[in-house]
């Protein structure tokens, strides 16, 4: 296979999310046309696909080294740069794209993307995806860039319908999915993990509705959390009453099984709407993810501490003791989550 098809190839690859093969290929093509800017985008893009943006800002700059002219070695670094959380640059970057391609609309799209996370640049953002939507007005992704803008400038009431829009074009498009899912702030939380489900299925590689996947089970875990705090609080009440003496109490055992009654109809009505490979996923998760181990060791000492203070002849006085070290350690882990969310 000679080079050129050997890049057409490497391309195609990277359309079918093959990205190790199409590294591959690209080592031959490059061994032997060091200098092809064209080569070095697309394994720009393979690196991209590899979550490997430093070498991805490394490709790119290659291909603008060589072909300063062409504006795809600029819209890669500028996407490269924003993975690196590099803003300013990545602003920099997809501006002399645009320059470059003024009527492109892939150019303008990245430049809103980008501009759109830097608040002084947010009307320009705005006024880029409008221009992307001009000149692809059937583009997925130029929707989506006015979804995003919208929201970055304060027209709330627009970003929806763009959103959904940009699904109209594109079922699958991934960022879309998970951005509907995000203004669904009434859904139940099984219904907003199905959402990031689906996302998931459509790019498996895609990081942030991962991300807000695992934030999802994190917060099912407070949530049952929260049940058993106030189960707690309900034993400790029930066994205040009675002066903390040891025996059975019929009040603490109707709070055990009202305890169990919801959390076991609440965690049935969850589970029961996310797709079984999102489960199968978040286990997996679970063993190598310290923050879901220590939300999930909290559930379960707090459950069980719960089962007990209804059951158990002294519960009264394990509702009282546990109640503290567990409401400040239940604190630290929403706080925690909450931060970690933010970031």
């Amino acid at each position: 296979m000679d080079d050129t098809r050997s890049l057409a190839r490497a391309e195609a690859l990277v359309e079918l999310r093959r990205y190790a093969e199409a590294e591959s290929l690209l080592g031959h093509v490059l061994a032997a046309r060091p200098d092809d800017h064209r080569a070095w985008c697309v394994l720009a893009l393979v690196h991209d696909g590899l979550g490997q943006a430093a070498r991805m800002l490394e490709a790119a700059n290659r291909a603008v080294a060589l072909a300063p002219e062409e504006e795809w070695g600029h819209r890669l670094a500028s996407i490269a740069l924003a993975r690196l959380r590099q803003l300013e640059e990545a602003v920099r970057a997809a501006g002399e794209a645009v320059r470059l391609d003024p009527n492109g609309w892939r150019t303008h799209v990245q430049y809103s993307l980008v501009a759109a996370q830097v608040p002084r640049l947010a009307q320009d953002a705005y006024r880029a995806a409008q221009r992307a939507a001009e000149l692809a007005p059937h583009s997925s992704d130029a929707h989506f860039a006015l979804g995003l803008t919208s929201d970055a400038t304060g027209r709330h009431e627009e970003v929806a319908e763009h959103y959904r829009q940009a699904l109209r074009l594109d079922p699958e498009h991934v960022n879309a999915l998970n951005n509907v899912t995000n203004l669904e702030r009434g859904t139940r939380l099984g219904s907003k993990a199905a959402g990031y489900a689906r996302a998931l299925r459509a790019d498996p590689s895609a990081a942030v509705p991962r991300e807000n996947l695992e934030l999802m089970a994190g917060q099912f875990l407070l949530h049952l959390t929260g049940i058993a705090a106030v189960a707690l609080v309900a034993c400790a009440v029930a066994g205040a009453a009675e002066d903390l003496r040891p025996g059975f109490s019929v009040a603490r055992l109707m709070v055990g099984a009202l305890l169990v009654a919801a959390v076991a109809g609440y965690a049935t009505r969850v589970l029961r709407a996310v797709p079984a490979g999102a489960l199968r996923y978040l286990r997996s998760r679970v063993v190598r993810d310290g923050a879901l181990q220590v939300t999930l060791l909290l559930t379960l000492v707090c459950l069980g501490a719960a089962v007990v203070a209804g059951v158990a002849p002294w519960g009264g006085e394990v509702a009282v003791v546990a109640l503290r070290p567990l409401g400040l350690l239940a604190i630290s882990v929403g706080v925690g989550r909450y931060v970690r969310r933010r970031d």
